[in-house]
């Protein structure tokens, strides 16, 4: 065999693959086999996986049990988060999103909310894609209860809030922030959120400024410790009482007022106790 037959040879065997893995993906849908399209979004073709993609995001949906759902949550969200192909993470996503909603296995959302998190921050990730994990994540973190792992995603969610330069996922971010910090517990994690969110009053965006003090309204409710009211207590005023934004003067003001109800009543206490000290 001369070397351009050979060549026609390679061709045409390509071809027929190509064409007999694009028949399996429509076989896969029609038998509506999840597993094997959820195996095709490894294959090396692109087009496959895009096609495997596209079919998986319809036909999962017709998946309701939890248990044979959550077995495709951490695949997902590695093909989400990482295939090369935009159609690919798109429909990847799509139906990650359905599994998401519908499994109840509390361990395997615990698994999906770090890699989510470390994509609001990764340099590589698109910022379709991040604004896709924060909305997820404003989803999954209300059913976390597990501290740690809150504690452990507050920082990013934060950042995510305040710099990335999506709306959408300053938004998103902030909504799983707002779901988190509730149930956290550490003092040093409240101290440091308190004030970033109080040097976030001064950022020239207002929208930025709104929502930092929006979660500050709420924020300061949960804080106990008086240094790191006295801390913030200037700027949360400040803007309270000179923000040009109407919704920042409000929330800020709210804020303000709790804190010097709190230092005011704590100072009251400590009063009568050197009183009866005497």
């Amino acid at each position: 065999m001369n070397h351009s037959a050979a060549f026609v040879t390679i061709v045409v065997s390509i071809c027929v693959a190509s064409t007999s893995l694009g028949q399996d993906v429509g076989q896969l849908k029609q038998a509506k086999d999840v597993p094997g399209l959820v195996r095709l979004l490894r294959h090396r073709d692109g087009k496959i996986r895009s096609s495997a993609a596209v079919a998986l995001s319809g036909v999962i949906r017709e998946v309701d049990d939890s248990k044979s759902l959550a077995r495709y949550v951490l695949p997902l969200i590695d093909v989400t988060l990482r295939d090369p192909y935009a159609t690919v993470r798109e429909y990847a996503g799509r139906a990650l999103q359905h599994c998401l909603q519908n499994v109840t296995d509390v361990s395997i959302l615990r698994q999906a909310v770090p890699p989510m998190v470390d994509s609001l921050h990764a340099t590589e990730v698109e910022e379709k894609c991040r604004r896709y994990c924060a909305v997820q994540l404003s989803r999954v973190i209300p059913r976390i209860q597990h501290e740690p792992l809150l504690v452990e995603s507050v920082p990013r969610l934060l950042a995510a809030t305040i710099d990335d330069p999506n709306e959408d996922v300053r938004e998103y971010a902030g909504r799983a922030l707002k779901s988190a910090l509730p149930r956290v517990r550490d003092k040093q994690l409240l101290h440091t959120g308190s004030v970033t969110l109080a040097k976030t009053l001064q950022h020239k965006d207002a929208k930025r400024r709104k929502y930092a003090a929006v979660l500050l309204a709420w924020l300061v409710l949960k804080v106990t410790e008086l240094d790191t009211l006295r801390t913030i207590s200037v700027r949360v005023g400040e803007a309270a009482g000179r923000d040009r934004d109407d919704d920042v003067r409000e929330y800020a003001g709210r804020a303000t007022r709790h804190i010097r109800q709190t230092l005011k009543a704590a100072a009251t206490d400590a009063k009568a106790a050197r009183s009866v000290s005497r």
